[in-house]
């Protein structure tokens, strides 16, 4: 620490300027990178023994090359995070504090608190209050747009404002649109003071944060705010107070974060800032059910894994480098999306029109060697897959044809060997309000549901692969992206329906399929039902042999 023009004691931290020379004090940082730092807080005690606020309205940054790289607007409190020229500061040489030259005395510097920018997450309802705009109150024209002044993640009396004179305390944003303020604290009483301007800005109204059990936050309702100030809520200062409303001594905190709640917020989660995650950033990217998360709040570039792998990320264009699920905002009021990626078995959910350039579903098929699914937009069929869509049911065989590619919404069965498939799509378009429409006898699910009584559901049980009948409603769950088959009118219900998909495609009991010509033996008949009987009958028999293998025989 170097200082010029002035004494500093280094016991005490007191500074003593005497005369109008020019005076400072630098913080010799030799070379650090501050791309990450968010803000700088010098606290200062000036308000006893005669102390003297002697600090200069600018401080600087000083590179390695000795220039001055970024000036923040001075306070006792905090220096507001730059806006413009922040990503060129790499290598930072020093800090200093300049002191005005017209004054003289004594200051305490209590501390010099250096914090890095942290990527804060926040519900998909909340705004944070930094982000929202900012005025000073002007007596004649209309009041200025300005950044205010926070202390954030550091132990401070003073969150938000000038507020050791509340008289000056001028800075302040309306929150008459949004429902409630939450306040994120990690240490100290709950002795927070809100100050809010009336309706004509003429006087200050004191309103405490009420804390809720089970919320991890203190709430402000903007209700009670509104009714106390004439209807507008109108923030001017927040800080800790001497004594809270119970009475009881105050000290300093410290604020992770002010929220408010806006009606029309849009995902589960939001994440804003830039650098390392905060501890809700990361909890929500931990959530397996987060399907959407607002991330256009983050301002540098980086990549985000959620537990999720179905997760949507609506951001800026170029922030996020994630290979797949971005969203990007376009002018009609929906996303594009370059790749979307959909894993069958996890949450999902379309939040408005979505525009792709390439989409993929993830589908397993099981030993069973068949499976139901319906997708949200249209996909080709993988080699070694074959789709039907189910047409028309005879006795108890359900028909099938093939389908080269399978349309938005409509259910398939899918016949395959054991292995996970990947269904892809160019251009597809995705919309909120979509359900599976297809054509033929199923009926496809884009959520979890109960097949309905009367209908079949795709099983593999002791007699085989086939749609076994539902007896009762509420009975059988049909998982997403899956498909249950109902009959048409004029059929017949029966236990089960095998399947009849082409010519020589006839599955029954067990899986089996018509096998080759063999000198074995029969040792046991089925019909098409899969009933066994003692000789054949009338129409299709599978017919069992000694070597394992089963044959098909028509019997007219």
């Amino acid at each position: 620490m170097i200082v010029t023009g002035m004494n500093l004691d280094p016991q005490t931290g007191v500074l003593t300027k005497t005369g109008t020379e020019a005076a400072s004090l630098s913080v010799d940082f030799g070379d650090m990178d501050f791309s990450n730092v968010a803000n700088i807080s010098v606290e200062v005690d000036y308000s006893s023994n005669g102390y003297t606020d002697l600090l200069k309205s600018n401080t600087q940054l000083i590179n390695i090359d000795n220039h001055a790289v970024q000036t923040w607007t001075a306070s006792r409190y905090s220096y507001n995070p730059p806006s413009e020229g922040w990503g060129d500061v790499a290598h930072v040489k020093s800090f200093v504090l300049n002191m005005d030259e017209s004054k003289e005395g004594s200051m305490q510097i209590k501390s010099i608190c250096i914090t890095k920018n942290l990527v804060t997450g926040m519900l998909g309802n909340e705004v944070c209050l930094r982000d929202l705009p900012f005025y000073q109150v002007v007596t004649d024209g209309d009041d200025l747009q300005v950044t205010p002044q926070w202390n954030m993640n550091v132990e401070t009396a003073e969150v938000y404002g000038n507020c050791i004179d509340v008289d000056n305390c001028s800075h302040y944003t309306d929150l008459s649109i949004y429902e409630e303020i939450h306040v994120y604290q990690t240490t100290g009483e709950n002795n927070l003071r809100f100050w809010f301007f009336n309706a004509d800005k003429s006087d200050v109204v004191t309103i405490f944060p009420e804390i809720i059990e089970g919320l991890d936050y203190s709430v402000i309702k903007i209700a009670d705010v509104k009714a106390q100030c004439g209807g507008t809520a109108y923030l001017e200062g927040c800080k800790s107070d001497e004594y809270n409303n119970e009475g009881h001594g105050g000290g300093k905190v410290t604020i992770n974060n002010i929220t408010v709640t806006d009606p029309n917020g849009v995902g589960d989660y939001k994440l804003t800032g830039y650098g390392d995650l905060d501890t809700k950033a990361q909890e929500f990217l931990n959530d397996p059910n987060a399907t959407l998360i607002n991330a256009t709040g983050i301002t540098k570039t980086m990549t985000l894994v959620s537990a999720n792998p179905n997760c949507l990320f609506i951001a800026n264009e170029g922030i996020l480098s994630n290979e797949s699920n971005v969203l990007i905002a376009d002018e009609n009021g929906g996303y594009t999306c370059e790749n979307l990626v959909l894993d069958v078995t996890k949450p999902f959910r379309i939040p408005g029109t979505i525009t792709t350039t390439n989409a993929s579903a993830k589908k397993s098929v099981s030993e069973a060697g068949y499976a139901t699914m319906v997708l949200p937009f249209e996909v080709s069929v993988p080699e070694g897959v074959t789709a039907y869509k189910l047409t028309s049911v005879e006795g108890e065989k359900v028909m099938g044809e093939a389908l080269a590619n399978i349309p938005a919404g409509q259910p398939v069965l899918l016949k395959a060997n054991a292995a996970d498939y990947t269904f892809t799509a160019t251009g597809a378009t995705l919309t909120t309000d979509q359900q599976p429409d297809g054509e033929g006898l199923l009926t496809g699910v884009y959520a979890d549901d109960y097949a309905p009584a009367g209908s079949y559901v795709l099983q593999n049980n002791a007699e085989g692969v086939a749609f076994y009948n539902v007896e009762n409603d509420n009975a059988q769950r049909v998982v997403q992206y899956t498909a249950y088959l109902t009959l048409p009118e004029t059929a017949q219900q029966a236990n089960r329906l095998i399947f009849a998909l082409g010519e020589n495609d006839v599955t029954s009991i067990k899986g089996v399929e018509t096998a080759a010509e063999s000198t074995a033996t029969v040792v046991e008949i089925y019909d098409l039902s899969g009933r066994q009987v003692s000789a054949p009958v009338k129409g299709i028999n599978l017919m069992k042999m000694s070597d394992g293998s089963v044959k098909k025989v028509i019997v007219k």
